[in-house]
């Protein structure tokens, strides 16, 4: 009989080992399948954040692409700007040498008639007091015509700086363009 009860005791404690077994393999499964599903949870979260950043990559890409072409365009207005205000002051200047050196050749005309004139009132005139008097004539319009000349070398210089001013903006924005176009 207590062979029987200790038989007994034992089979149930065997039931009752099964039972909490049978119930932490039921646990485990639930477990295991709360896992997967968080597994599963984040890996479909960082791929939906991969998207996310791949996107926002390629928009930055072309982005910085606009960007780039944009500037180049720019780029290339401002240097075109440059050369057609580069090609109207060259203009501009050979239109202004060219009425100069017309000027010129007219002052020198008028000198030259004034002096053939000067020349033949002297051979027609006693030289005394006449002679003193267009020498000192001949002389105040050489000193008219030096200084005219002096102020037209002058005004020719400051054109010539302009020239070389605009050509060295014209470099500098080519340079700009080239740093920009091997960037």
């Amino acid at each position: 009989m207590q062979l029987q009860l200790h038989i007994k005791q034992a089979d149930d404690k065997i039931k009752e080992h099964q039972a909490n077994l049978h119930n932490l393999k039921a646990h485990q499964v639930e477990q295991e399948k709360l896992v997967e599903a968080e597994e599963e949870y984040i890996t479909n979260t960082l791929f939906k954040r991969l998207e996310e950043l791949q996107k926002e990559k390629n928009g930055l890409i072309l982005e910085v692409e606009r960007e780039e072409e944009y500037l180049t365009n720019t780029l290339q207005k401002k240097m075109e700007i440059v050369k057609q205000e580069k090609i109207a002051l060259e203009n501009r200047l050979e239109i202004e040498e060219e009425a100069i050196v017309i000027r010129l050749q007219k002052q020198l005309n008028i000198l030259q008639e004034q002096k053939e004139e000067l020349e033949q009132r002297v051979a027609e005139t006693p030289r005394g007091t006449e002679l003193r008097k267009l020498k000192w004539e001949v002389e105040i319009i050489k000193r008219t015509k030096e200084g005219e000349i002096s102020k037209l070398e002058s005004e020719n210089f400051g054109l010539q700086q302009q020239i070389n001013k605009y050509r060295e903006q014209i470099e500098t924005l080519q340079n700009e363009k080239k740093a920009g176009l091997l960037q």
